[in-house]
């Protein structure tokens, strides 16, 4: 379900702005929410851990930075010159949104040879901290007792939802 909500085929050539992407994360919070059984009041950060996926925004972040690595390395001339165009005029669309990327990573993004390390940056500022990843752990066990699928000895169904209630809001 994952991989098919988040391919975004072609999303490299969308325009990227501050918000284009927040519909985008909102409904795909919407989504796991719903695959996990959760309440709407589960925190977002907890939905993407169980998940084990990226927001939005990130993974076409790293989609897009890919496919500019690919053009401005490609051995086709043609490919190569508009891939060389991005990185100096933002009025195209891939330049916008190399452009973009540079400003939301703090990058001065001279050349192509800085795609690793604004890559790298996107996925450190999404990792999740330890105590998050704890409590998505906890949270993933109860909904799996609540569904069927484990056991905790001693609770009821109605004290395994409450502990998930607990446990999943802020």
């Amino acid at each position: 379900m994952k991989k098919y909500s988040t391919s975004f085929f072609g999303a490299v050539t969308w325009k990227f702005s501050n918000a284009f992407s927040n519909p985008l994360n909102n409904k795909l919070k919407i989504m796991l929410r719903h695959c996990f059984k959760l309440s709407n009041t589960t925190h977002s950060s907890l939905i993407l851990c169980l998940a084990k996926c990226l927001p939005v925004d990130a993974t076409i972040y790293i989609r897009f930075l890919n496919f500019f690595f690919n053009m401005v390395n490609s051995k086709n001339k043609l490919i190569k010159f508009f891939g060389n165009l991005g990185q100096v005029s933002s009025l195209t669309v891939t330049g916008n949104n190399f452009s973009h990327i540079c400003s939301v990573f703090k990058s001065a993004c001279p050349s192509a040879s800085y795609v690793k390390i604004i890559r790298r940056r996107i996925i450190r500022l999404y990792q999740h901290d330890a105590p998050v990843i704890a409590q998505a752990a906890v949270l993933l066990e109860l909904v799996d007792c609540i569904g069927g699928d484990g056991a905790i000895p001693g609770f009821t169904y109605e004290e395994l939802e409450i502990m998930c209630e607990y446990v999943s809001c802020d």
